[in-house]
């Protein structure tokens, strides 16, 4: 999948349209802007990338096609929330707690 393939799959998840004004407000850039990553197959820039994953609460590599996996791993929250026992046991490797802890 391409960029704008991932942008739009998770925006459809979360409710929100990709290409709507809501979208460019959330994530900083235009409507335009939008456009163009999806007619022109246009990657953003990186700064924008992480806006977006931050906004969405998903990780870069998942949009940028990297993983399959959308949890980002270095979210602070997250890591509070493995915080302890499960975090410790795994030696602080998020993945691993949280598969645990799922499991």
């Amino acid at each position: 999948m391409n960029f704008y393939d991932q942008y739009a799959a998770i925006c459809a998840e979360r409710g929100i349209e990709p290409c709507s004004q809501r979208a460019a407000d959330m994530f900083h850039v235009t409507r335009a802007t939008i456009s163009t990553w999806k007619s022109k197959n246009k990657m953003p820039k990186g700064e924008t990338v992480a806006v977006i994953a931050d906004a969405l609460g998903i990780s870069a590599d998942y949009l940028l096609g990297r993983t399959d996996d959308p949890t980002d791993y270095s979210n602070p929250e997250l890591i509070a929330e493995l915080a302890g026992p499960v975090l410790d046991q795994f030696d602080g490797d998020v993945k691993k707690a949280l598969a645990f802890k799922k499991a």
